[in-house]
């Protein structure tokens, strides 16, 4: 019997502590502009979505132009429209939402719509990380024609820095011939204040209908975004790369180009909701006379259900001159697949 009394108290303890754990970071209050308030933890604010943490219902995001009313008195990472960092806490927001954010000894107040990231400075490594991977296949029966295509980034931001890891495959196999589109490496931006930033860039690109059996590229950039919101983002950018290019004939050659590129993120919080990036980068060569480079993407990814996406991608490869003369100036793809967001 007392160690029936034992269990039964153990387990109330037990309860109790669990009850105790779920509701001890729910300090924080957000309240909407419908009137619904939410105790909650701020999980972290990207890409217009407020995720947070409640116990009634879970981890739920929430649009951010949504929220008429905060509190935590917790530290966060907050990242403004000109890409400056604050390290502090939020104090207050008036009605006409200002926020007033507190840092060391000093304060200052802001529109809540120029805020477009919020992280807790005591994020883990792995909660500091966000991307998303996409997988998809076709099969003809008619010709035979088997065709795969992946996708996927990961993006880690830290102070004032995003690096980047990224992959793109595509590739097409039939009993007579078969075409392989491959790219991918590590990019790292580097935030000043005014919306200016520095790129650094190491890749590595295949396509076999260019003749291109690889190429290895080194870039340097630098950057402007006049769009840098909550729900989108338009950013130039400028620079040099060097590359060393292997065709599917075995030759190589070495490259000096000028870099433009131009990139728009776009998010649209309807139902479903939709993700729109589109991206071109121009490479006119500074070694090889007259010749052009560039490339194109444009995805839409419709979210299904909760962190699940379809989605459609548009690429397009186009060399003026290719190392192979026997080789395409210009491919492309049209591809479809399901994605996941993490």
């Amino acid at each position: 019997m007392a160690l029936k009394r034992f269990v039964i108290f153990l387990t109330l303890i037990l309860s109790f502590l669990l009850v105790v754990a779920a509701y001890a970071q729910k300090t924080d209050t957000v309240v909407f502009y419908n009137g619904d308030r939410a105790i909650c933890e701020i999980k972290n604010l990207s890409q217009g979505k407020l995720t947070l943490s409640t116990v009634a219902m879970g981890t739920i995001s929430v649009e951010w132009r949504k929220v008429a009313y905060l509190s935590s008195d917790k530290n966060f990472e907050i990242v403004l429209k000109d890409h400056s960092t604050i390290y502090g806490h939020i104090v207050h927001v008036d009605s006409a939402r200002n926020v007033t954010l507190s840092f060391g000894i000093f304060t200052e107040t802001v529109p809540i719509s120029s805020i477009v990231s919020l992280f807790p400075i005591k994020k883990s490594f792995w909660a500091r990380l966000d991307g998303n991977f996409s997988l998809g296949f076709s099969y003809t029966q008619g010709t035979e024609n088997l065709q795969l295509n992946s996708s996927g980034n990961v993006h880690y931001r830290k102070k004032k820095f995003i690096h980047s890891l990224s992959f793109n495959m595509n590739a097409s196999a039939n009993p007579n011939s078969q075409s392989q589109k491959q790219d991918g490496g590590y990019r790292l931006e580097y935030y000043h204040r005014h919306r200016i930033y520095n790129s650094f860039d190491a890749r590595w690109e295949r396509n076999t209908e260019l003749g291109l059996n690889a190429r290895l590229i080194t870039m340097l950039g630098i950057g402007y975004s006049p769009i840098h919101n909550s729900y989108s983002v338009l950013s130039m950018e400028i620079g040099a790369s060097a590359n060393r290019e292997f065709t599917v004939a075995d030759s190589v050659t070495n490259n000096v180009e000028a870099v433009v590129r131009v990139s728009y993120n776009l998010y649209i919080f309807s139902t479903p909701k939709l993700f729109i990036n589109i991206k071109s980068s121009t490479y006119p060569s500074l070694t090889i006379q007259n010749r052009l480079r560039s490339n194109f993407d444009a995805g839409i990814k419709w979210e299904i259900f909760k962190d699940f996406t379809f989605d459609i991608t548009y690429w397009g490869n186009y060399d003026s001159h290719p190392i192979d003369e026997n080789a395409l100036n210009y491919d492309w793809g049209l591809t479809t697949g399901i994605g996941y967001t993490f």
